[in-house]
């Protein structure tokens, strides 16, 4: 009897060696890498250093101009919040390490003291502190101790001072005034929120020293701070 030799069944799948489907593969990684590349050219051509120099300049003031945003209010949080905390200064110079700055962006708060217990419907006073529109925080400026023996809500509040808070190119870029506007919406945020304090609203008196006392004397001419801001002076 003669063997029959088997032969393996006619297959219709196509084969393709595995080192042609890698060398494709990284042909086609090569052809996007140089894809991506030309569109960064594109995006960022080569140019003559005096050029990218000022280009860089522009970058930096752009960068710079969106720390001179008017202010806005803040989100509100769930849980609870630890009101018993320091808050930071406004960038400024430092008064112990010369030449030093103290301070961060994230600096627009604000103190509330009540006495304890505390009443409700009580008069608000709200401290603007001084120092030449560069220095100081709302943090300084002496105990609220005697306030609270008057049955008063105390408020004192941060705003940015030197280049960041009152720089101004008198145009629509940058008007100037920005510590001035921070003033506006705390005050706008003690009209929306001190009776949750035991403060009335319809009392509110605004106060100052050197710098601060110049602020108050701005928010008596300001069409933006008169009226339902404040009512007393």
């Amino acid at each position: 009897m003669e063997k029959e030799t088997l032969q393996p069944a006619p297959s219709s799948l196509k084969t393709t060696p595995v080192h042609r489907v890698t060398q494709e593969r990284e042909e086609e990684e090569e052809e996007e890498e140089e894809e991506a590349a030309a569109r960064k050219r594109r995006q960022r051509p080569i140019i003559p250093l005096h050029v990218a120099a000022q280009r860089l300049l522009q970058n930096a003031t752009h960068n710079s101009l969106l720390l001179h945003q008017n202010p806005e209010p803040a989100d509100p949080w769930s849980g609870v919040r630890n009101g018993s905390l320091p808050i930071p200064k406004c960038p400024q110079l430092s008064s112990r390490v010369p030449g030093a700055i103290e301070g961060q962006e994230d600096c627009l708060y604000l103190n509330v003291y009540t006495p304890k217990p505390s009443p409700s419907n009580l008069p608000v006073m709200v401290y603007i502190h001084g120092g030449g529109f560069a220095i100081s925080s709302a943090g300084e400026g002496g105990s609220p101790a005697p306030l609270m023996q008057k049955d008063i809500v105390l408020v004192t509040m941060n705003y940015r001072l030197g280049t960041l808070g009152f720089l101004s190119t008198n145009d629509n870029i940058l008007p100037g005034n920005l510590g001035l506007k921070d003033q506006v919406l705390a005050l706008q945020w003690v009209q929306d929120n001190i009776e949750l304090f035991g403060g009335n609203p319809k009392q509110v008196t605004i106060f100052g020293v050197s710098a601060g006392g110049i602020s108050v004397h701005f928010h008596i001419l300001s069409p933006s701070s008169k009226g339902e801001v404040v009512t007393g002076l």
